[in-house]
């Protein structure tokens, strides 16, 4: 089997990954209904192989996707490339850096960060990088972040079988603040040939709200994004919204729902 550095963002994986989330359309929905009809300049950080970008495109002014994976850059690039996206790839503007030491330039009426990609730093990170996300937004912004707090039903293990050659465990680790998805590839035996991982923090809702509150950021409201397509133990999914303080958020009223 492949070695343990084996990621979901590099060489197979990024391939696998890709292949995987183009039917996790949820939290897509819910996305696409904050920013139809606005006309935005987005910002998406960890954009990965583009599943968010690729959706959002016809509905906003101009998206920038942003990820720090060449191998998943690389099949969004190709993915704009395709003949049924010549009329708006030029609205996308795809950078290869670390999020964490980004200089996008200029300033966005949105910031996505989706996936529960935000689970990937530790809350020295998370801290600087809500800073960050403050100074890009324009006055009134709204910053778009998705998190899931697995609930595996008492067990810390969980596999969800998404084809006959492929699987992914999840295993958390309450004592560690660990969480771990591991996609398996098998062979037509059942054999696992290659396995593919990546371990994100545990970060519960109530920690989510204060740094967002401490950031600056003031939470609109946090929407619960459905089932996705797995079944089993997916834990509580939401999508929060939060905005920069200034005019109101996006053109909407700035009431604050605790």
């Amino acid at each position: 089997m492949s070695g343990a550095q084996a990621t979901l963002y590099t060489g197979r994986g990024a391939e696998l990954y890709h292949e995987i989330v183009q039917s996790d359309t949820s939290e897509l929905r819910e996305i696409i209904h904050r920013l139809r009809g606005k006309d935005a300049r987005v910002l998406e950080l960890a954009a990965g192989s583009g599943r968010i970008t690729l959706a959002l495109l016809p509905f906003v002014r101009s998206i920038t996707a942003v990820d720090n994976s060449a191998e998943l850059l690389r099949i969004l690039s190709e993915e704009l490339a395709r003949p049924n996206r010549k009329n708006i790839a030029s609205k996308a503007n795809v950078v290869l850096a670390d999020i964490l030491s980004l200089e996008p330039g200029g300033h966005f009426d949105c910031v996505v960060l989706g996936t529960t990609s935000f689970c990937l730093f530790d809350a020295d990170q998370r801290r600087s990088l809500l800073a960050d996300i403050r100074q890009w937004l324009n006055p009134g912004g709204e910053l778009l972040l998705s998190l899931r707090i697995p609930d595996l039903g008492g067990q810390n293990s969980y596999v969800h079988e998404v084809s006959p050659n492929l699987a992914i465990e999840e295993r958390f680790d309450a004592v560690r603040g660990t969480f771990s998805s591991t996609l398996i590839e098998r062979s037509d035996d059942g054999q696992a040939i290659a396995e593919y991982s990546v371990t994100t923090h545990l970060l519960t809702e109530s920690d989510l709200r204060t740094e967002l509150r401490e950031a600056g950021l003031v939470l609109k409201d946090a929407v619960d994004v459905g089932p996705r397509n797995r079944v089993g133990a997916i834990g509580d999914y939401k999508l929060f919204r939060a905005h920069s303080p200034g005019p109101d958020a996006m053109g909407e009223s700035t009431d604050v729902q605790q």
